[in-house]
C-alpha cells in the first residue's frame, strides 16, 4: 500500500512538473506606502510615487504602487480638513524639491531651451467623497534643483469643492484644446509666484504640453524665461477623502531646442 502512495505522489509529481512551468508567472506585487514621506521609484527610477502627507501621523494615508508602471490608487484617506490641503499623493519626473531627481528626466532645464514639454495623463476619481482636485505641477528656480524659489504652477483637469489659492486674473483662456480660468498670487510662501490653470469642465484625460502653459505665464509676466525648470508632477491634493483615487498612467518629457548652427565661412576668392 504504501509503495502504491509513493507512487501516485511520483506520478503527480512529474505532471506538476510538465504543466507547472507551463503556467504563467505574475508581475511582482504591488507595494503599500503609508509613511509620511515615504516614496519608491518605479519603471527603473525614470518616475518616482511619494505618499507625501503633511500635518498629519504615518497611516493617515496608504497608496497601492505598482512598480512597473505609473499606477497608484489610494488606498486609504482619514483627512478631515476642508481648508487646508493634507496630502498629494504624487508622481513625478525631475527633481522635487531640490533633491530626489530621478533617472535622465531631462531637468532642471532653462526654460529658454525648451522646445516642448508634452505629457499624457489619465485618472479615475471612481466617486471619491470629499474635497480635492486632480492637478499637475511644476516649480521653478533660479539655480536649477536647488530650490524651487521662483514659481509654482499648477494645471487642474478635475476637482470637487475645492477652490484654487489666489486670484482670478482672466476666465475661459484657451489652451491646449480646452479652457482654462487662471489664478494667480505674488510672493507665495518661499517663492515668487503661484499660478493655477483650472479646466472649466472637468476631465479625466488629458494630451497636453506644459511649454503652452509657461508660455502664457511668460506673457503674464509670471515667469522669466531665465529660469529653470525642475520637475513635472501630476497626483491629487486632498483635503477631505480621497479613498480610491487612481492615477492610471503618467508620461511627461522635455524636449530641448536644437542649436543654432552658425553659418559656413565662405572661403576666400582667388
Amino acid at each position: 500500500m504504501k509503495s502504491f502512495i509513493g507512487l501516485v505522489v511520483v506520478k503527480l509529481s512529474i505532471v506538476c512538473m510538465l504543466f507547472c512551468s507551463m503556467m504563467p508567472v505574475s508581475d511582482a506585487k504591488a507595494n503599500q506606502l503609508c509613511k509620511k514621506e515615504e516614496s519608491i521609484d518605479v519603471l527603473k527610477g525614470e518616475y518616482r510615487i511619494g505618499n507625501n502627507i503633511w500635518g498629519k501621523l504615518p497611516g493617515d494615508q496608504c497608496m497601492d504602487v505598482d512598480p512597473n508602471s505609473t499606477y497608484f490608487t489610494v488606498l486609504s484617506a482619514t483627512h478631515n480638513t476642508p481648508n487646508s490641503v493634507e496630502a498629494y499623493p504624487f508622481i513625478y519626473k525631475g527633481c522635487h524639491f531640490g533633491g530626489d531627481c530621478t533617472v535622465d528626466s531631462g531637468m532642471p532645464v532653462k526654460i529658454n531651451e525648451i522646445e516642448s514639454a508634452p505629457f499624457v495623463w489619465s485618472v479615475d476619481p471612481n466617486g471619491a467623497a470629499g474635497n480635492w482636485n486632480v492637478a499637475f505641477e511644476s516649480w521653478f528656480s533660479s539655480t536649477g534643483g536647488i530650490s524651487p524659489d521662483k514659481a509654482e504652477l499648477m494645471i487642474w483637469i478635475n476637482y470637487q469643492r475645492m477652490a484654487c489659492g489666489g486670484k482670478i486674473v482672466e476666465k475661459a483662456v484657451p489652451i491646449g484644446g480646452y479652457t482654462w480660468d487662471v489664478y494667480h498670487s505674488g510672493s507665495h510662501r518661499q517663492w515668487e509666484h503661484y499660478i493655477a490653470y483650472r479646466i472649466t469642465t472637468p476631465v479625466n484625460d488629458v494630451n497636453l504640453d506644459l511649454k503652452d502653459f509657461i508660455d502664457d505665464s511668460i506673457k503674464r509676466g509670471y515667469i522669466d524665461p531665465a529660469w529653470y525648470l525642475d520637475n513635472m508632477e501630476a497626483g491629487f491634493e486632498l483635503m477631505v477623502g480621497g479613498q480610491g483615487m487612481t492615477n492610471k498612467s503618467f508620461s511627461a518629457s522635455v524636449k530641448k531646442k536644437e542649436p543654432l548652427k552658425k553659418p559656413p565661412v565662405p572661403l576666400p576668392t582667388q
